[in-house]
């Protein structure tokens, strides 16, 4: 009896030893380039904070100071942002499905480099009304962010 129920107890741990081994074909958890991207750029639910901000090479990081960006799966928000750059709050998507450039809702194509925890988003705003404020804000745009 004794041989029987030690038999019964290593074969249960073998099967949960066994089962606990294999791993599914479950087309949910399939990784792409986007999917990995999308993980990135949602930051663990923490929001980026700027680094700098180049406008047609010139360091313009001062007028952006306590600038954060958040993303979640289609929207962005923002802090302390100029509105003509960047709205405080709006939609985005990948463009045609190239993890390297977004496409914010105002039509705004954005390059995205994402590496040891700086996302770099490179963008040009144009087609402004003239005159005033909004001629300083036309131009192109380097934004260095870290993970807050």
């Amino acid at each position: 009896m004794k041989f029987i129920k030690n038999t019964f107890i290593i074969l249960t741990i073998l099967s949960l030893s066994l089962y606990a081994g294999c791993k599914g074909n479950d087309p949910t958890t399939e990784t792409t380039p986007l999917t990995e991207q999308l993980d990135l750029l949602l930051n663990g639910g923490s929001s980026w904070v700027v680094f700098s901000v180049i406008k047609d090479g010139y360091e313009v990081t001062n007028q952006f100071s306590g600038f954060t960006l958040f993303f979640d799966n289609t929207s962005y928000s923002t802090t302390n942002s100029i509105a003509t750059a960047w709205a405080s709050t709006g939609t985005w998507a990948f463009h045609n499905n190239n993890p390297e450039v977004i496409m914010r809702d105002d039509g705004t194509l954005i390059s995205v480099s994402l590496a040891n925890n700086e996302l770099v988003l490179s963008f040009s705003v144009t087609g402004l009304p003239t005159g005033g404020r909004t001629e300083g804000v036309d131009g192109d745009y380097v934004f260095t962010l870290v993970s807050q």
